[in-house]
Parts: C-alpha cells; sequence; structure tokens
C-alpha cells in the first residue's frame, strides 16, 4: 500500500478531514490563528519564564475577545454547510 493512501485514509478519520475546507472554516480557522494566537503564545512564554511583564496581554486580551464570536460563527457556519451538503 502507497504511503500516501495511508496518510488519506488516517486523515479522513478526523472531522476535518470529513467535511472539507470551505471558505467559512478557512476564515474561522484564520481568526483563531490570528486573533487567539498572539495571546496564546505570550500566556505560554509567562508560564515558561521567558515573558516577565504582562501589561500588553490586555491588549491582546482584547484581541481575542473581538474574535471570539466570529470565528466560532464562521466555524459554526462552515461545518453546517459542508454537512448539509455531504447530506443531499
Amino acid at each position: 500500500m502507497h504511503r500516501w493512501a495511508v496518510s488519506r485514509r488516517i486523515w479522513n478519520r478526523c472531522l476535518l478531514g470529513r467535511c472539507g475546507f470551505n471558505r467559512w472554516i478557512k476564515a474561522g480557522l484564520l481568526l483563531l490563528l490570528f486573533g487567539w494566537g498572539p495571546l496564546l503564545l505570550v500566556l505560554l512564554a509567562s508560564w515558561l519564564g521567558l515573558w516577565q511583564n504582562l501589561d500588553p496581554v490586555v491588549g491582546l486580551g482584547l484581541l481575542f475577545v473581538v474574535t471570539l464570536i466570529p470565528a466560532l460563527a464562521c466555524l459554526g457556519i462552515g461545518l453546517l454547510q459542508t454537512w448539509m451538503s455531504k447530506s443531499e
């Protein structure tokens, strides 16, 4: 069996592999990456002791809050669309 066939079978077992990536899911994942990523990186760095001053976390927390609802909405719409298209 080819190597790509095994990896394709593993990918198809996961949720996103089965439902595919449409524009809404890509937009939601980008909002997660750029909206939540900086805050999570700073929190990880402070947990590891690399970041001592947590003052800029307020701005990153606001970025997290502003991107929370749109990211979840985009992911929800994308998953609903792909679920509806697969059931037809």
